[in-house]
């Protein structure tokens, strides 16, 4: 089991300093950092991803071909200690809210990549790198939760199934908000997607899971799901 985590911790804190001295918050150390991205379990009742198992996703795989975006379901956990007290009394202000995802595509060198673009309306359009996407969940104090985040949008893809590259690198930070009203952010979460680009014809010997096989709805193209034969 390889795990791309990262324990280092950035504080998003303005002009009040640390959390140490800003008031309804504590600086404990680490605030939250991504312990693994999530292996779902298949059962007869769909796909569960647990906060709480031990599952982890090996390696990224997208195949170009058939995977409509790369998602993640990311296990995260906080290092911030409960805060809240009967006496005196004091609500909670350490459990953070996720909001955001900030997303960078990256060579396996640590360059960003460039020239992503679609078409809208007929019109070519630059797309952004980095960009921001949605997260959510709350984190509680010394908890753990899983937050689901859309990495690589679809308009994303024919791009990458162009670039010749046979591996990328996707950067990934999380923003929050404490119920203190304090932002935070963790520090960089780097995991490495292998790009493959099998057909999903199974007439055609590529790929290796019959089209009947339990799948994730969403999930076609991506990880345990890259080879599935869908035709």
């Amino acid at each position: 089991m390889a795990l791309q985590s990262s324990r280092s911790l950035a504080f998003l804190v303005g002009a009040l300093g640390t959390l140490g001295v800003a008031q309804g918050c504590v600086d404990d150390g680490v605030s939250m950092h991504v312990i693994c991205s999530i292996q779902p379990e298949v059962d007869e009742n769909g796909c569960v991803w647990s906060p709480d198992g031990e599952l982890c996703v090996a390696v990224g795989t997208l195949n170009v071909r058939t995977a409509v975006s790369y998602t993640m379901s990311l296990r995260v956990e906080s290092g911030l200690k409960p805060r809240a007290r009967d006496v005196p009394p004091a609500g909670e202000p350490n459990g953070v809210q996720l909001i955001s995802a900030r997303v960078e595509l990256r060579t396996t060198g640590g360059v960003r990549l460039g020239g992503f673009s679609a078409v809208v309306q007929g019109t070519v359009v630059a797309l952004p790198n980095p960009y921001d996407a949605v997260a959510s969940g709350y984190l509680p104090p010394n908890g753990v939760n899983a937050t689901t985040i859309v990495v690589i949008p679809g308009e994303y893809i024919p791009t990458l199934a162009a670039s010749g590259l046979s591996q990328i690198v996707a950067s990934i930070k999380l923003k929050g908000e404490t119920n203190g009203t304090l932002d935070v952010e963790s520090s960089e979460y780097l995991w490495p997607i292998r790009l493959v680009a099998t057909s999903p014809v199974m007439s055609e010997g590529e790929c290796t899971s019959p089209a009947d096989t339990d799948v994730c709805s969403g999930l076609i193209g991506q990880d345990t799901f890259a080879y599935i034969c869908t035709q």
